[in-house]
Formats: structure tokens, sequence, C-alpha cells
């Protein structure tokens, strides 16, 4: 598991947990680099916990990069956006039996060959967050 970004928390808790050879912490990455390493993963994490009324722009890089992802939120906005993706599981902070059953589910997906989204399955949100749609829906709003 990597996770990328200053996050000293991260390795504390992973020692704690004896997980320290199974995460990875990078403290900085060009963002180049990071969408080469997000299109090389089998999932990609989304920790938006607290952030009921906005979306993080990381959503949408992982959007593009079309790979399955586990959201960490509560319901709001991110939450609304990732429900309407195929390979997108939200989990709220007291849903605990269905993370583990969705990372039992996800580890199962990648003994059998890295779980992917095809293109097409996305292709309706890709449409609907383009600039031309996003002006075109805020232009009915004001009207």
């Amino acid at each position: 598991m990597n996770f990328v970004g200053s996050t000293p928390t991260v390795r504390e808790r992973a020692t704690q947990l004896d997980l320290a050879d199974v995460v990875t912490v990078i403290d900085f990455m060009k963002y180049e680099e990071c969408v080469d390493l997000w299109h090389r993963s089998d999932v990609l994490l989304l920790f938006a916990q607290g952030q009921p009324l906005q979306t993080p722009t990381k959503l949408y890089d992982y959007i593009a990069v079309g790979k399955p992802i586990l959201v960490f939120a509560e319901d709001g906005a991110t939450a609304d956006l990732a429900s309407r993706l195929p390979g997108a599981t939200v989990v709220g902070p007291e849903d605990g039996e269905r993370l583990e059953a969705k990372l039992t589910e996800m580890y199962a997906q990648f003994e059998r060959g890295a779980p992917t989204i095809n293109e097409w399955t996305t292709d309706g949100v890709h449409r609907e967050l383009t600039k031309m749609e996003l002006t075109r829906e805020l232009a009915h709003l004001l009207n």
C-alpha cells in the first residue's frame, strides 16, 4: 500500500499495526509521477472525511485514471459523485463491516488479476464533468 504526501502518522500507525512491511510512505512526488503511480495501482484510496460540501480534486483525477476507487467519506458531495461511479465504493466512518467485505472482495479480484474499470462505464460521468457540460448546467441554473 502506497501513501503519497507528508503523513508521519501513517508510518507510525503502520508500525503499531505491524504493517510496516506492506505500507510505503512517499513524502513528495511530482504530479506526473503520481499519475504514473495511479495507473500502476490496483485500487486508489481517497480520504475525504469531514468535507461534506466539497469534492477533492483528486477524485476527478482518479476518475480519469479509470481504476477502482475506495472512498472514505460521510454523506455529501464526494459520496454523491463517487456513488455514481462504477468501480467506486464509498465507506462511511461507521461502515467497518462494509469495508471488510469490500477489501475481501477486492483482494479476491486482485488474486484473479488486477481489477479495472472499462472506459465505457465511466463515459457518462466523464461527459457530465466536461467544461462545456458544466457551463451549460450553470447557465441553466442562472436562467
